[in-house]
């Protein structure tokens, strides 16, 4: 149920970032980019449960930049291609298989928003974390803009609190006695 209500908050979020009037008032070439940008924002989330890391040059241009909290202690960062593109082999070296579900995608204009949610399984060290061959869920959002094909640009929030809990990194703390 908790992870319900959060793909509920991701999506409506989704709703509020990305009016879908655009969408319904879209003509049939419109509504087939629109279409197409979806695609495009889904195989970026496909990268993650693949192999095919020769498919993200061809995803993301080559001025690609990625906005998300990467880093506990700096919060929001922004990654351009390169520094992603590592990041992502980095993370599924550690956790494989990765099953990426998407959940809904509304796009309007040259935005697209996702609502994911990943199943990932701990199959090397993880930040000082031993592997576990366990399996950990977490969800998110992200919002790609897409231009000439390409995704450019890409904002991403994700509940890292959840997975770093459950890896044991962090722990919740106690409520105050009162």
């Amino acid at each position: 149920m908790k992870l319900n209500k959060k793909i509920a908050s991701y999506a409506a979020a989704a709703a509020l970032a990305l009016s879908p009037a655009t969408v319904l008032a879209a003509s049939t070439d419109g509504a087939s980019q629109l279409d197409a940008n979806k695609a495009l924002a889904k195989a970026a989330q496909d990268l993650w449960a693949s192999d095919g890391y020769t498919q993200a040059k061809e995803i993301l241009a080559t001025d690609y930049v990625n906005h998300q909290d990467s880093n506990m202690a700096t919060g929001v960062q922004s990654m351009d291609r390169g520094e992603y593109i590592q990041m992502l082999n980095q993370f599924r070296t550690a956790f494989s298989p990765i099953d990426v579900t998407i959940h809904s995608q509304v796009a309007e204009g040259d935005l697209v928003s996702t609502v994911w949610e990943s199943t990932v399984t701990l199959r090397s060290e993880f930040m000082g974390v031993a592997p576990t061959g366990k399996q950990y869920t977490y969800s998110g959002i992200s919002i790609d803009r897409v231009k000439d094909g390409q995704i450019v640009e890409s904002w991403v929030n994700w509940d890292k609190f959840d997975l770093f809990q459950e890896l044991g990194l962090v722990t919740q703390p106690e409520a105050p006695a009162t």
